[in-house]
């Protein structure tokens, strides 16, 4: 909860703790899901508009992937519902409205 809360350090260690993760579990969609939402919050934390909008859509990619690989896990819907109304603004996307896969 640090991280969510704006401690950028906090942010920094659950994504190499997610990265690593990811790597020996490429399967699971939870850890995928963490992942992406630390990659959202590095995308909210970023200073250069570049490094923010791509961090941010690498985010919300991933955590779209987590629903793909499993659409009951309420925990990437969550996340991706979360990221999704913090960032979408930052990139041009707030009149679109949030679309989640099936």
């Amino acid at each position: 909860m640090k991280g969510v809360d704006g401690d950028k350090k906090a942010v920094k260690i659950a994504y190499e703790i997610f990265l690593k993760l990811r790597k020996t579990e490429p399967d699971n969609a939870l850890i995928e899901a963490y992942y992406g939402s630390t990659l959202a919050l590095l995308g909210r934390d970023a200073v250069q508009p570049l490094e923010k909008a791509d961090k941010a859509q690498e985010g919300l990619d991933s955590l779209n992937q987590a629903i793909s690989m499993d659409p009951n896990q309420v925990v990437a819907r969550e996340h991706l519902s979360e990221a999704a109304g913090v960032l979408f603004p930052l990139l041009g996307n707030g009149d679109r409205g949030l679309h989640l896969p099936a």
